[in-house]
């Protein structure tokens, strides 16, 4: 019997003695927590029971212990203050099969936008964090049967693109890259930065030469064409070294003058607002407590938000593959709630349901050395970052091997993904978080190459155990083999939270407390060394379930498992 099968029957039976013994039909919500495991397998707290019930929640728990159904799957059932502790048969509990059916039937349509990047610089580690949320709610939410649209903007157009091409025009007119392409083009971003700090002018020019590119110039739009290309296609290469691909790629410069179109319309119908001396048109938010905001400049240029509600309307009306998308998930960093905000306020002025509609906002991404800045040049790119958790991993573990280059290459490969995957994804979401590289190489304390390790071990041990071993239900489990058991049988109800909270955090943080029982659990009983082999059989079967809800939560946050470390 799974978990949530043992706590949906407890809920009803509880609910039951309510109305019997209390007479009371009202509806309060019961909840389990997991106590230390010598107090009990399941705890429910009675204390938001008194109020309701008008009895203390000690002797709510006596009355719930003494009139609760003797069950196969029950044990127990102990008071300890005001809670009602629950210790469960081990041998009903089906904890033996892994990655079990969800408890919600329902299935959706769900669209997942991510990366999304500015065709005006490499990834940085900002989006590191953005496509590792992304593709691990991706497989997340697929373990749930939900059908996912992975989609992503490129942000083509703008006032910043329009400062790198003034400053290649300018200043390196017809030069190639001699280094990797996105970070040229990053460089003349940066480049315009430091110059217009001494030569202002350039800010004017630069908004001129927007302008005249949307309104259609050969020269500029060429220009354009080429360093955006050059971008998008050194960003590409980053992706697949991310592990990352997109079901649709939108581009801003394709659809930002139907933004504008809509804003001039819902101008005409009276739903914005003309400023009547600056002349920009706006959205009056003040309605929803929210700040009003700008949706076209006086000279008729369109701003982010512009491409956001034509990009609104795309998947929602248009022929995107998000269209009919039961919800469309915004992941990107916490600073533009704000503009989330305004654009679900702005899409209900215009008639559109907000419920499909929802901004996962992700912490602060931090180096050890402060904040980053595109502008200053401070920012951390991908591709270096990568580069340097794989020399150090090479220096680390790799210097006296006898391995092939190939196995070298591909084992560095998987630790490293490891490394900064479990690093970033171990960190609720809405967290800001300092990215540590010593700490997230490490064999040792709650990082990826920890936990691959430990899987690692296990494999080690079930090869030399050398066969399959079988399951037996009648079997006495010591301490830390209850442990163990329970953590695994909690697998699903670790899953469903994830997927429930958009977080795969719960997932990483659960996996890693699996790997140290494990660890534990290796160290203090001898797996292969026993003589009875029954119980070799029983052990070796008790790792390999474990080690395989290791796998799959690991491939739940988009890491690979290694055979031998």
């Amino acid at each position: 019997m799974q978990l949530e099968r043992i706590r949906s029957d407890l809920d009803g039976q509880i609910r039951k003695i309510f109305q019997e013994l209390f007479q009371y039909e009202g509806d309060i919500p019961i909840e389990f927590e997991y106590p230390d495991p010598q107090f009990g397998d399941l705890a429910i707290p009675c204390f938001a029971f008194a109020k309701n019930l008008k009895k203390s929640p000690q002797d709510i728990a006596h009355q719930l212990q003494s009139h609760i159904s003797p069950i196969d799957y029950i044990q127990e059932v102990v008071v300890v203050g005001g809670y009602l502790n629950i210790f469960i048969k081990l041998s009903s509990l089906t904890w033996h099969v892994g990655n079990s059916p969800i408890s919600s039937p329902e299935k959706k349509k769900i669209a997942l936008e991510f990366a999304s990047p500015n065709t005006n610089k490499p990834l940085h580690l900002g989006h590191m964090r953005n496509i590792a949320l992304g593709e691990a709610l991706t497989a997340i939410l697929r373990s749930q049967g939900h059908h996912i649209i992975k989609t992503e903007i490129f942000n083509d157009r703008g006032i910043a693109i329009a400062k790198m091409m003034l400053i290649y025009d300018m200043f390196h007119r017809d030069e190639e890259p001699t280094i990797k392409t996105d970070h040229y083009v990053g460089q003349l971003y940066i480049e315009f930065e430091e110059r217009a700090t001494t030569q202002p002018e350039l800010i004017p020019q630069a908004q001129d030469i927007l302008a005249k590119w949307e309104a259609g110039d050969t020269y500029w739009y060429d220009l354009w064409l080429k360093l955006r290309n050059w971008a998008i296609d050194g960003q590409k290469e980053t992706y697949a070294k991310l592990g990352t691909a997109f079901d649709e790629d939108i581009y801003e410069s394709d659809i930002y003058q139907e933004g504008k179109d809509i804003v001039l319309d819902g101008l005409e119908r009276g739903i914005f607002k003309k400023h009547p001396e600056e002349e920009y048109i706006y959205a009056d938010l003040e309605e929803f407590g929210l700040p009003n905001k700008i949706l076209l400049r006086p000279q008729g240029t369109a701003l982010y938000i512009t491409q956001d509600i034509a990009l609104l309307y795309y998947r929602l009306f248009g022929e995107s593959l998000c269209k009919g998308a039961d919800t469309l998930i915004y992941i990107t960093a916490f600073e533009q709630n704000l503009q989330f905000k305004q654009l679900f306020a702005i899409a209900q002025q215009l008639g559109i349901p907000q419920e499909t509609l929802y901004h996962l906002g992700y912490g602060m991404f931090r180096l050890p050395s402060g904040k980053m800045s595109s502008r200053k040049g401070t920012v951390v790119n991908a591709d270096d970052l990568i580069q340097e958790i794989e020399q150090r991993i090479q220096q680390t573990y790799f210097q006296d091997t006898q391995l092939t280059e190939e196995d070298i290459y591909n084992r560095i490969h998987r630790i490293a993904r490891a490394s900064y995957l479990y690093y970033i994804l171990s960190t609720s979401a809405t967290k800001d978080m300092i990215f540590d590289i010593n700490s997230s190489i490490q064999l040792s304390g709650k990082t990826g190459p920890y936990i691959l390790y430990t899987y690692a071990r296990i494999q080690s041990v079930l090869r030399k155990y050398n066969q399959e071993p079988i399951w037996n239900q009648d079997v006495i489990y010591s301490d830390i083999e209850k442990r163990i058991i329970m953590k695994i049988a909690k697998f699903n109800e670790v899953r469903d939270h994830s997927a429930r909270e958009y977080d795969p955090s719960y997932i990483a943080h659960y996996i890693f407390e699996l790997a140290e029982l494990l660890n534990s659990y290796y160290h203090s009983t001898p797996i292969l060394k026993e003589s009875d082999e029954q119980i070799k059989n029983d052990r070796a079967y008790l790792v390999q379930r474990a080690a395989d809800i290791l796998q799959q939560g690991l491939s739940l946050l988009t890491i690979e498992t290694l055979e031998e470390m």
